[in-house]
């Protein structure tokens, strides 16, 4: 509560200039890397960083009855109404009229008294990434972990799956087809927790995914964060017009402040094993309904096994 009423005041103590380069929009996972990239953006100069505005499971949302009703915490499949009230918030959050979950430690960095620039991170509404997109002056990043590992995480952390919702949504479901349907309900009814958690991956990142192979969108893997580290900093500060490379670069080097208890293990660990460490003793066997997911909802970017093309040179979307 200390922190949540620090936020709410010291919080507000940003001022906004007059509005200069584009906002960025971070679309990502639970657990998938986007703490990290935040970190890394928000070592450019005069940016706000507004992370998680659509959280109703984890934080403490003091605008909760500003937004529609979520769906196990998800905004899924919103009538109108429902819409008119998300969109709502978001403009009253992107103009600095509320204020939740920013930047309030004035005394750290990377605090800005003065800020002309909102860095966002948003989880629970990526069904909407393209009107979010259109209601402000903004580029898209659409950030991505391997779903098994990410969803390994999530159930370490004992967080809520997402296919159950998504699943059982009458809009949402008419955009899956049969198949997809039939894996999904199969999962939910009769799978392991694992594979629940990596059904909601793809059943979260279904509409973006649709979507991105003809938007002008960053999109961007945590591996290739992890392996090709100057080339991911090169390519956000072009893409992103920053002008942070350096001290991004230094950023780098540290793990995210939510990685728990896992902190000194990311220090010792090697790119390899950030990557793929989860491969070691994983029980396939365990998990039979994993190869029928990932065959129903076929992606460019992961594979049951891993990254798809690791190894080769970051480059912007394709529709970029």
């Amino acid at each position: 509560m200390l922190r949540h009423l620090a936020n709410n005041t010291l919080g507000r103590m940003h001022y906004r200039r007059k509005p200069g380069k584009p906002n960025i929009l971070v679309f990502s996972n639970r657990r998938g890397g986007s703490t990290w990239l935040i970190e890394l953006l928000s070592a450019e100069k005069n940016t706000k960083r507004v992370v998680e505005i659509f959280d109703t499971v984890l934080n403490a949302n003091p605008y909760r009855r500003k937004l529609p009703e979520p769906v196990d915490g998800f905004f899924v499949d919103l009538d109108q109404s429902g819409k008119e009230k998300l969109f709502s918030y978001f403009r009253d959050i992107e103009s600095g009229r509320k204020v939740f979950n920013t930047q309030w430690k004035f005394w750290k960095e990377p605090f800005n008294f003065r800020y002309d620039r909102v860095i966002f991170k948003i989880f629970y509404a990526k069904n909407y990434i393209r009107e979010l997109r259109q209601l402000s002056n903004s580029q898209v990043i659409f950030q991505m972990r391997h779903p098994i590992p990410t969803a390994m995480s999530i159930l370490k952390n004992e967080w809520p799956s997402a296919a159950r919702g998504f699943v059982h949504s009458p809009g949402f479901r008419a955009r899956l087809d049969a198949r997809q349907v039939a894996v999904v309900e199969e999962i939910v009814n009769k799978g392991t927790d694992l594979e629940r958690h990596v059904a909601g991956w793809f059943l979260e990142n279904f509409i973006p995914m649709s979507l991105a192979p003809g938007e002008d969108w960053l999109v961007l893997r945590y591996e290739d964060m992890v392996m090709q580290r100057e080339e991911t900093i090169e390519l956000l500060a072009r893409e992103l017009d920053l002008e942070c490379a350096e001290a991004a670069l230094e950023r780098y080097r540290k793990p995210s402040y939510n990685a728990f208890d896992s902190e000194e293990k990311i220090r010792r660990a090697s790119p390899e094993e950030l990557c793929n460490g989860w491969k070691d003793g994983f029980d396939w066997k365990a998990h039979p309904r994993l190869p029928e997911l990932f065959s129903a909802f076929p992606n460019p970017w992961y594979d049951i096994r891993g990254t798809l093309s690791l190894e080769e040179p970051l480059a912007v979307n394709a529709a970029g």
